[in-house]
């Protein structure tokens, strides 16, 4: 998976100006997941759901083809409408959209399949409430979400982290290990405190988590030396790429369809073991502080999109209210090549009474 692969001061940025979106909204009904593709055809029978699922896994095992990794999709969309009191449907689809998602190089067409990998995770938490499977694959969706949409990412991270840990304590070898490795990833790679829930060293001891439930599973060992990589541990971390790479070029021979990924990824950390995803050139965060009342005073963000040669900046003046409430009053989003500038002048939040 790659998560919050670019989670950064773009991310950061984003938490500070519009983190008011919410992560999660009301799912449309099963039928309109997917924008209600084949909601007009005839609604499979129950008894058609178990031949549906066999189809979806077939289809989905012939990754990368994406032609069969849509009709993957298509099958569990399928056996999801025609029985909705089973999970085996919606987890097939929040798990092939999740896939689809990473291998997706269209931006919109990205954003269409994170909103069904959500919807789907959403209605297995509430057939199966407590389910880890369902926790798990929610937690995916929402740090793909907070990738592409990252005005959600102050809530669906916080979401993330907590849906991990409930599926983690529920069923630590889900996934070989899967929660305590994506939420390695996620303390790894989201921001640190204020803005996200960035915790190198919490990232580390999930990994190692990870690695003790399942050591021979390639993933575990690529976060466990992407961890060790961030706390400086540059030595260990390449004992971990190295032996990742063995692992992952096994899982080739077995014919796994994941695991050519998994041997890139370990030669690339071999290559360059870095703590962490280097940022654009130039990116930074400085945060001024008025000493004498302890109070965020101003933030000034530079950052880059696609191009490292036309930065992006963010200025934000904060202003507070006389019950001392510290808020974003005026943020001026700019494109120093462009000469533009796009000053947004905040309302003051109202003070409880």
């Amino acid at each position: 998976m790659r998560v919050l692969a670019r989670a950064g001061l773009g991310l950061a940025a984003a938490t500070l100006v519009a983190a008011c979106a919410p992560a999660l909204r009301e799912p449309p009904p099963v039928t309109q997941m997917g924008g209600g593709a084949g909601a007009a055809a005839p609604r499979p029978s129950p008894a058609d759901v178990d031949r549906l699922l066999a189809d979806g896994q077939a289809c989905f095992a012939k990754r990368p083809d994406r032609a069969e990794v849509r009709s993957a999709q298509r099958s569990y969309l399928e056996a999801a409408r025609a029985d909705d009191t089973r999970v085996e449907g919606l987890l097939g689809v929040a798990r092939v959209s999740s896939w689809m998602i990473e291998h997706e190089p269209d931006a919109a067409e990205r954003d269409r399949l994170v909103a069904v990998a959500i919807e789907a995770s959403q209605w297995c938490q509430r057939q199966a409430p407590g389910n880890a499977a369902c926790e798990y694959a929610l937690a995916q969706a929402l740090g793909q979400q907070a990738r592409e949409r990252p005005s959600t990412s102050h809530d669906g991270l916080e979401r993330m982290v907590k849906a991990l840990q409930r599926a983690a304590a529920a069923e630590p070898g889900l996934d070989h290990g899967g929660p305590e490795r994506v939420l390695a990833l996620v303390y790894l790679r989201a921001p640190g405190w204020p803005l996200g829930p960035g915790d190198p060293e919490a990232g580390l001891a999930a990994a190692q988590k990870a690695v003790a439930l399942a050591p021979d599973h390639p993933p575990n060992q690529l976060a466990l030396a992407e961890a060790l990589a961030r706390s400086g541990r540059r030595a260990e971390a390449r004992a971990a790429y190295e032996h990742a790479l063995v692992l992952a070029r096994s899982r080739v021979a077995a014919g796994d369809p994941d695991a050519p990924e998994w041997v890139a990824e370990a030669e690339r950390g071999l290559h360059s073991p870095r703590p962490a995803p280097a940022p654009a050139p130039g990116d930074a965060m400085t945060l001024t502080f008025e000493s004498q009342i302890k109070k965020l005073q101003k933030v000034h963000v530079t950052t880059h999109l696609d191009d490292s040669t036309k930065p992006v900046t963010l200025e934000v003046d904060m202003q507070w209210l006389p019950d001392g409430t510290n808020y974003p009053g005026v943020e001026v989003l700019g494109l120093p090549s462009s000469n533009l500038a796009i000053p947004i002048q905040n309302p003051a939040p109202q003070q409880n009474l």
